[in-house]
């Protein structure tokens, strides 16, 4: 589901750079806006990779009572016993 989060948003953005890059990518040689075109979707694709990596970093465990008492023990400081 990260992957898709992720992905889907990539798409979106995407689509949205390139839809008003393009008309001014176009007064330039073709070579260029080509390079420049991919050049800008890659390094789109770079921090599409790194939100997913460090902004879905965390794994939730199928209880809920864990997650609850691991959030209680990291902020107070509390063993787990």
């Amino acid at each position: 589901m990260q992957w898709v989060s992720v992905s889907v948003g990539f798409a979106w953005s995407v689509l949205f750079l390139v839809r008003n890059l393009y008309p001014v990518l176009n007064r330039a040689d073709a070579q260029t806006s080509r390079l420049l075109l991919i050049a800008i979707v890659a390094a789109h694709a770079g921090l599409a990779i790194a939100v997913k990596f460090v902004f879905f970093r965390f794994s939730l465990s199928l209880s809920p009572r864990l997650i609850v008492d691991s959030r209680i023990c990291k902020y107070h400081h509390y063993e787990k016993g």
